[in-house]
């Protein structure tokens, strides 16, 4: 009879957990069909710049660093408190431009850069928890690194050092230990784009010694190991962001023309698919948010550009929104329901410079 107890108490607890967790996930933009993006207006930034990086955490949307309208380095830090609706300031180490940045649990870090005499080891890992800061260094000196994070591991690959050599070295952060390791791409490259989804970090095309790369290196952050994909056409400074089972690279230069190329990767059955932006362009941005994955702005043939395609990963239909500008070398990061692109050049000089960001919201 006890066993018989026993038994009916584990099954009433694990249905309850099943009835809970479902509720739960109702209200999960990434589970929720009905929820669909619209603009929902601008913010701005206490300084307009470019070359800034962004990423979230815990409800806290980050932009940092980049450079202004007379390209001097900046430490600016722009923190957006989704839940209270609140924009606070602090500051880098060090001000810095072409950083990368990466945010998983409760941290955000932003790595590397330009810093005026050259190129920086700098790591700012903010707590959004605590909202505290410390510090670490990288195990080399670069900028136009790329960076992302997916299970508890954040990685900073690539990017080229002093020197302008480019380099393969990955620099991994643990978030549950705070320890460090490093690893090693396949190729040394500079000027990828990076996404993180489940298990996986991939990095993809970039520059390796003045030639444009087809590279994808994918990393599984349970199993610690790595393998090599090739995106459909070789490019430099594609965007890339995840959401479902799907990682996008869009966009990029091959060589000198922008292209429209979107290489599709699904993390479940490791099948490669490709798609088209809407127009060709380079010096684009991309975030995801619920079952949406956003790449805005950038130029191309036609000059700078103010779109935003939108891929559903469900549906696997495109749709297209506008910036409430066109722009290029902006920051992108989401947060829940809201998306936001942050900063970018509005002209052809990179001098004009602007303080908007963009918020787009699932609705």
């Amino acid at each position: 009879m006890k066993k018989n107890r026993i038994s009916f108490l584990a099954c009433y607890l694990l249905f309850s957990f099943v009835l809970s967790f479902t509720s739960c996930k109702k209200d999960d933009p990434s589970t929720n069909p009905d929820l669909k993006p619209v603009f929902a207006g601008t913010l701005n930034l206490v300084q307009a710049r470019n070359l800034l990086a962004a990423a979230s955490a815990n409800n806290k949307i980050v932009f940092a660093g980049g450079s202004d309208g007379e390209s001097n380095f900046c430490d600016t830090v722009d923190i957006y408190d989704l839940v209270k609706n609140h924009h606070s300031t602090a500051a880098l180490l060090a001000p810095r431009r072409a950083l990368a940045a990466a945010g998983l649990g409760n941290k955000i870090l932003f790595a590397g850069g330009l810093d005026g005499g050259g190129t920086s080891r700098i790591v700012d890992i903010y707590d959004v928890s605590s909202d505290t800061w410390s510090f670490y260094s990288l195990s080399v000196s670069r900028a136009y690194l790329a960076g992302a994070g997916a299970w508890h591991k954040i990685l900073f690959a690539g990017g080229w050092d002093v020197t302008g050599a480019d380099r393969d070295v990955v620099d991994i952060y643990d978030v549950t230990t705070g320890n460090w390791t490093v690893s090693q791409l396949s190729e040394p490259r500079n000027e990828m784009a990076a996404a993180g989804l489940g298990n996986i970090v991939l990095f993809a095309g970039g520059q390796k010694n003045g030639s444009v790369s087809k590279t994808v290196d994918i990393y599984n952050a349970f199993s610690e190991t790595w393998t090599t994909a090739q995106l459909s056409e070789a490019r430099l400074a594609p965007a890339a962001a995840g959401a479902g089972s799907k990682i996008l690279i869009a966009g990029g230069s091959t060589g000198f023309p922008a292209s429209k190329t979107v290489d599709i990767y699904d993390i479940n059955t490791n099948a490669w698919t490709t798609a088209e932006l809407s127009a060709a362009r380079a010096s684009l941005t991309a975030t995801a948010a619920g079952n949406y994955i956003f790449i805005g702005g950038g130029s191309g043939p036609a000059g700078f550009s103010d779109v935003v395609d939108v891929y559903n990963v469900v549906s696997g239909q495109w749709t297209t929104l506008k910036l409430s500008g066109a722009r290029i070398t902006m920051a992108a990061a989401a947060y829940g329901t809201k998306i936001f692109f942050g900063g970018g050049a509005n002209a052809l000089s990179y001098t004009a410079v602007t303080d908007t960001v963009d918020v787009f919201e699932l609705r």
